[in-house]
């Protein structure tokens, strides 16, 4: 049984529907060439974001811009110092681990212990740093690197460990700057 379509209604459209090739940006529709956003999955196209090269468009305006606020910055970088801080201490350790088993004539436990009591000021910080997230324990924690850096490099330590650790230290020292170049944070009045 055929179904039968009654042929006395024909439509006629007044303007003729845009062929849709690929996906089109919400905000610029006569581009055709649009991106999906990883993060949120919206689209985005050249027009969105003039000011940046073809590389750096990885995400919409809207998710780029909330990664630029301050607040998300401020919390990066504090991550990233809390990082740093980290790796200093494994890198202190790693020494103080190999240090010892080289050790000629001396206990090995003892020196092992002694090499952790020295370290116990930085890892106290650091566990502070990571809970308070407070930009003046960081500028401590950035003078012990840069000192104890120069002390290892240029006071008869390991090289290559005063090298690591004074990198550490300028490299906190320019999160603390870029920190502290932030703009304060301010409580809405709700």
């Amino acid at each position: 049984m055929e179904k039968t379509v009654p042929t006395d209604r024909v439509e006629s459209p007044q303007e003729p529907l845009p062929a849709l090739d690929g996906p089109r940006c919400p905000r610029h529709p006569e581009v055709e060439d649009a991106q999906p956003c990883p993060r949120c999955g919206g689209f985005f196209c050249e027009a969105c974001l003039p000011d940046l090269l073809v590389v750096e468009r990885t995400h919409c305006a809207d998710c780029l811009a909330r990664d630029k606020a301050p607040e998300a910055v401020r919390t990066a970088l504090l991550r990233d110092l809390t990082r740093v801080q980290v790796g200093v201490i494994a890198v202190l350790i790693l020494e103080a681990l190999f240090s010892t088993s080289l050790a000629l004539g001396a206990p090995r436990g003892v020196m092992l212990l002694g090499s952790l009591c020295l370290m116990s000021p930085i890892i106290a910080l650091t566990l502070l740093f990571a809970r308070s997230r407070s930009a003046t324990v960081g500028w401590v924690l950035c003078v012990i690197d840069l000192g104890m850096g120069l002390l290892q490099l240029f006071g008869g330590g390991n090289a290559l460990v005063g090298a690591a650790v004074l990198l550490a230290g300028v490299l906190a020292a320019f999160q603390l700057f870029k920190l502290g170049s932030l703009p304060r944070l301010t409580a809405s009045p709700d």
